[in-house]
């Protein structure tokens, strides 16, 4: 993940992918993921700002829900990675 400061995130991807288990590795090296993220140029706080304008639009403060089978995960992520998005979400 990117600090959002700058966008070389090579190092940090490569320290994240080789952290991985072997499975979630190769889960996401198959299905590009990973190469996607190497190309990307967006860092973390744009893409924080972005996905606020699109859910703030469309969702009331504090009424929007996470689905899926992953929802504990998913927001240890937000909160430490995104706190502004994590922070408007339902309790």
């Amino acid at each position: 993940v990117c600090d959002g400061r700058d966008n070389d995130c090579d190092g940090m991807i490569d320290e994240a992918l080789a952290r991985m288990r072997p499975f979630v590795r190769e889960m996401h090296t198959k299905s590009g993921l990973y190469d996607r993220i190497r190309a990307s140029k967006t860092g973390l706080a744009d893409a924080e700002r972005e996905v606020m304008s699109l859910v703030t639009k469309h969702v009331p403060y504090r009424e929007g829900y996470l689905a899926g089978n992953s929802i504990y995960q998913d927001r240890r992520f937000l909160a430490r990675y995104m706190p502004m998005f994590e922070g408007y979400l339902h309790n």
